[in-house]
């Protein structure tokens, strides 16, 4: 799954150019100062791709580790910033290689495992991974890059899209917008949409306070793939007991 791909307002993009972030500025901003983010802190970068971001982030004074399911992307970013910790993931690898409770705020920015189906057991498995990989509190952000054609979505996914998954999941969520051009994120919301305008989407959810336990995350990715498997079949059932109120109205 692309959630970013290289788009930059003026032109600027350079393997070389570590002063220029990959993402806004004050979508950064936001991210650090709503979640209260210390300099310092572990951040996690999921869909390093060939570390642009982590890169960026290491310079403001962030610990980042970045992981990629694309190994030949893995093996560019340890040429390009050998001094930042990279590690190549494979979904048929199972467990992440990272204690719980050990980041600050993870990113996910793409990875494979979400390609087909945000609410797949694999996206289920993934999302509970690295939920438990944050400490109390801290946050689990995916970034999409939106744009629009014709006011269709073109490029990224729908907010939905997240927002269903991470209901598998306890704690608080947030969702902001970052139209392009705009200098304030415009906050989600149902009752007074914002237009369709290019720009990009976070959606974040807390770890809940005490954290839970890898295995309580696991479980509760468990119970979404069963809440999932039986959607199809209640969805069936309920057609056909309609279909039998019909012939007996008739």
């Amino acid at each position: 799954m692309i959630l970013l791909h290289n788009h930059h307002q003026d032109g600027e993009s350079t393997h070389d150019d570590i002063l220029t972030p990959p993402l806004p500025r004050r979508m950064l901003r936001h991210l650090i100062f709503s979640h209260r983010i210390d300099l310092g802190t572990r951040w996690l970068v999921a869909g390093c791709g060939e570390g642009e971001l982590t890169r960026y982030l290491h310079m403001l004074g962030f610990e980042v580790i970045g992981i990629d399911d694309d190994l030949e992307k893995i093996e560019t970013a340890r040429k390009l910033s050998p001094h930042i910790r990279y590690e190549h993931w494979n979904s048929e690898d199972g467990a992440l290689h990272f204690d719980e409770q050990e980041f600050d705020l993870i990113l996910v920015c793409g990875l494979e495992t979400f390609a087909s189906q945000m609410e797949s057991p694999d996206s289920l498995e993934m999302t509970a991974m690295l939920l438990s990989c944050l400490k109390s509190s801290a946050p689990l952000v995916f970034i999409s890059r939106q744009e629009y054609e014709r006011n269709e979505l073109s490029f990224g996914f729908p907010t939905c899209t997240f927002t269903n998954l991470l209901s598998n999941f306890p704690g608080p969520t947030q969702t902001a917008l970052f139209p392009d051009g705009s200098f304030t994120p415009w906050p989600f919301n149902k009752l007074h949409p914002r237009g369709k305008e290019n720009g990009y989407l976070a959606v974040s959810l807390l770890a809940p306070r005490p954290q839970l336990s890898r295995g309580s995350w696991l479980k509760l990715a468990e119970n979404g793939v069963r809440k999932q498997s039986l959607l199809p079949f209640r969805t069936a059932q309920q057609s056909a007991e309609s279909s039998q109120t019909a012939r007996r109205a008739a």
